[in-house]
């Protein structure tokens, strides 16, 4: 259910999510001669997903009759899940050099994260209207990061 406990009436329409989500990660690290280190993580989303809704508003539309006992009403005009971004994945590269320190590790690393440079949704509004489908939240662009981890 979209609502676990309904608490009025307009709950009832499309109430079932019947979609599915999924992720994939797969990751690998490798420690080559000379304290060189080399790592990669590849990952996979479905794309969210969403429902077209309406926002019936207390001033009537278009000097339609006004909601009297509420401010706003928002309904869900579409089973959810009817709206979906698509699919997307990226990968992150990390390449590192271990220095040893009497007792101690440091580790010097550069990370490349996004590499693919995907600009892939996460996240969008389906609320009728000039804001339909309207981007929210995005996937970072590339980066480079530099790190340095001390092991003790």
């Amino acid at each position: 259910y979209v609502v676990s406990i309904p608490t009025s009436p307009n709950d009832d329409y499309f109430p079932i999510d019947a979609t599915w989500n999924w992720a994939y990660k797969l990751s690998g690290n490798w420690n080559l001669p000379k304290e060189i280190v080399v790592g990669a993580i590849m990952e996979a989303f479905s794309g969210p997903k969403g429902t077209r809704t309406y926002v019936f508003r207390a001033p009537g539309e278009a000097g339609g009759l006004a909601l009297v006992q509420q401010t706003t009403v928002t309904l869900r005009l579409e089973p959810t899940g009817s709206q979906r971004e698509p699919a997307y994945a990226q990968v992150n590269l990390r390449l590192g050099k271990k220095f040893r320190l009497l007792s101690n590790d440091l580790l010097l690393s550069l990370d490349a994260l996004n590499v693919a440079n995907t600009n892939a949704v996460k996240a969008a509004t389906y609320v009728s209207g000039p804001q339909f489908g309207r981007v929210t939240n995005a996937v970072p662009s590339r980066q480079l990061r530099v790190g340095a981890q001390l092991t003790f």
